[in-house]
């Protein structure tokens, strides 16, 4: 009787700042910087109204003011990924169907061997 195989469970890593092949970058810490101020923001607000205290008029504008400025951070560092991944992915099935520089020239001096092994 043949043996069932085993079951795995394949452990998903996900990209991160943390760990992706550059480290923390300018977009990453600009990224970071711009949130935990916007959210710090919305949390002190929160706490105010939790105590019962009203908010103040100039309150409501700075977040008012804040918040399109987080938005376009946010939006402009998502768009900027998402660019750079669809480009790269497009320039690799270019590659994979064109052939590289590299491929081209391995292929060049094989034939090259070839007709020198003919002759």
């Amino acid at each position: 009787m043949a043996k069932k195989p085993k079951k795995t469970r394949k452990i998903i890593e996900y990209q991160t700042f943390l760990n992706d092949s550059d480290g923390i970058t300018q977009r990453d810490y600009l990224l970071l910087i711009s949130t935990s101020v916007f959210f710090l923001f919305i949390a002190v607000g929160l706490t105010i109204l939790l105590i019962g205290r009203p908010l103040d008029e100039m309150y409501l504008r700075l977040v008012d003011i804040v918040t399109p400025v987080i938005m376009t951070i946010v939006a402009s560092v998502f768009t900027i990924e998402g660019v750079e991944k669809v480009t790269n992915e497009m320039k690799e099935r270019r590659d994979a169907k064109n052939g590289t520089a590299e491929t081209i020239a391995e292929e060049i001096i094989i034939e090259e061997e070839e007709i020198l092994w003919i002759s």
